[in-house]
């Protein structure tokens, strides 16, 4: 893939809960004395939101040329503001904004998940933003499945025959938890772990994004009365290590975090 030179704004760096790789080159600045320190990057950005139509696309089943004209009026005016990046929500619940292995298409372009909206909106995306020298952060949400389910009671695995009948989901139903009104990715689950991090990397492959960001890497908040149902995943595979079940789940936690950073790291030889 040829690397885009990004000049001054070839550093980033993280913002909020976010885990943040970037493309680095070297940067030279003039020193008037051997104690002169070259200037930092100051990250500017805006967050685009998909989820629920919160920024991006404004509503679904949007034409192509709808969706686009959106896109370009939301860098424009990022443009205006003096932002240099955008970090906009390309995995929302387990569903994608581009072709994917590990998803089917998200139901926030079409209005139906798994439709094919016609084109790849983060080739799109990541395009418009780099003629700006504006760069694109790929936001996912690592765990979440579903959104608070509107039918009254709480989420049960009943829930998947809402997904569309390739969700990873529906394929594997082991992986998944149901907690309060939605459906998550089982964080203790190694497998769905590696799975999560392999669709992570999906990106990080084939496209020239800036950075991944992490939303809700970290288990749901708690419920009040309810705690999260991860009790046979604890005693399968971290009661042998961890005394209780907290300590475990920070360990999954960090250990998320430090698998995604090492296979970033070595996939754009970062140091």
């Amino acid at each position: 893939m040829k690397k885009r030179k990004l000049g001054k704004y070839a550093i980033a760096a993280t913002v909020g809960a976010s885990l943040l790789f970037q493309q680095i080159q070297n940067v030279h600045a003039e020193t008037t004395s051997q104690y002169s320190v070259p200037p930092k990057h100051e990250l500017r950005a805006a967050w685009i939101a998909s989820v629920v139509n919160i920024d991006w696309p404004s509503a679904t089943g949007l034409s192509e040329m709808q969706q686009k004209s959106e896109f370009i009026k939301l860098l424009d005016d990022v443009e205006k503001m003096g932002m240099n990046s955008v970090v906009v929500q390309i995995k929302p619940t387990a569903d994608a904004f581009y072709p994917s292995d590990y998803g089917p298409w998200s139901k926030y372009l079409t209005g139906t998940q798994g439709k094919d909206p016609g084109y790849d909106p983060l080739a799109f995306m990541v395009e418009e933003a780099h003629k700006r020298n504006i760069e694109f952060h790929a936001w996912f949400n690592p765990y979440r499945i579903t959104m608070p389910r509107t039918a009254p009671g709480d989420a049960t695995l009943e829930d998947l025959n809402t997904l569309a009948e390739n969700h990873p989901a529906r394929k594997h139903p082991g992986w998944v938890i149901p907690y309060g009104k939605q459906l998550y990715f089982d964080p203790g689950n190694p497998d769905a772990r590696q799975f999560i991090i392999d669709g992570i990397m999906e990106v990080v492959k084939k496209y020239d994004i800036d950075a991944v960001h992490l939303d809700d890497y970290f288990y749901p908040y708690r419920i009040a009365g309810q705690e999260f149902p991860d009790q046979s995943s604890y005693e399968k595979y971290g009661k042998q290590k961890f005394a209780n079940i907290e300590d475990w789940r920070r360990d999954n936690v960090n250990q998320f975090v430090k698998i995604l950073h090492n296979s970033i790291k070595k996939e754009k030889i970062l140091c």
